[in-house]
């Protein structure tokens, strides 16, 4: 397992770096969703269509939750990209002995009411088309492990192009509350009907 780390030139760096391939490649990126503090630790789960993710959730994090940024990635795709483990990124090996450990990383990072982490539930890369999302059981590990003492945050990442050459983002989000301490098919269930939400008002809200 690779662990993070977070350099401070480099995540000034990758902050920079992320606002420019936002600008460059998005004609504008929306932020729709509303934040109270809870002043505890920040699980964001989002779903993962693009080689973006990751980038947008650094610009969520810095407009609202203000934590220090940690990012789970498969270890093959960290290996390929190690600048990445120096601003946040640790690694996942699926199938392997090591995802325990991967995990319990992830549940000392929740630990922290300063720290906020990003998961993938789906676990892989898929089509924005791609519905309903399964989760995989490593997010109820986790959960069980921190007794739900997180801020769990739903995060879907829409894009449109209409008549422009480049595609508009809309960034929703939300809290979803862990009072009840549902289990993963609950929060999966939330999780995908709130993208079926988020999906109507991209259809009925969208100006082109």
């Amino acid at each position: 397992m690779i662990k993070a780390s977070h350099n401070k030139f480099r995540i000034h760096f990758f902050t920079a770096y992320s606002r420019l391939l936002m600008k460059l490649y998005f004609r504008r990126v929306n932020y729709i969703g509303h934040y109270e503090e809870k002043n505890l630790p920040v699980l964001i789960l989002a779903n993962h269509f693009s080689w973006f993710d990751g980038f947008i959730q650094t610009g969520l994090n810095n407009r609202f939750f203000h934590r220090r940024y940690f990012v789970m990635m498969l270890e093959e795709q960290l290996r390929k990209h190690m600048f990445l483990r120096k601003v946040g990124c640790f690694s996942i090996e699926k199938g392997s002995r090591n995802i325990m450990e991967s995990l319990n990383y992830s549940i000392e990072i929740l630990k922290d009411r300063r720290n906020a982490l990003l998961l993938h539930p789906q676990g892989r890369i898929q089509s924005l088309y791609t519905e309903p999302l399964e989760f995989e059981k490593g997010l109820e590990y986790i959960l069980n492990k921190i007794d739900y003492r997180a801020d769990m945050i739903f995060n879907v990442n829409l894009i449109d192009y209409f008549s422009h050459q480049r595609p508009e983002m809309n960034c929703y989000f939300q809290s979803f509350s862990l009072s009840e301490k549902p289990g993963l098919k609950e929060i999966e269930t939330a999780y995908n009907r709130y993208m079926q939400i988020c999906k109507l008002k991209q259809k009925e809200e969208w100006p082109g």
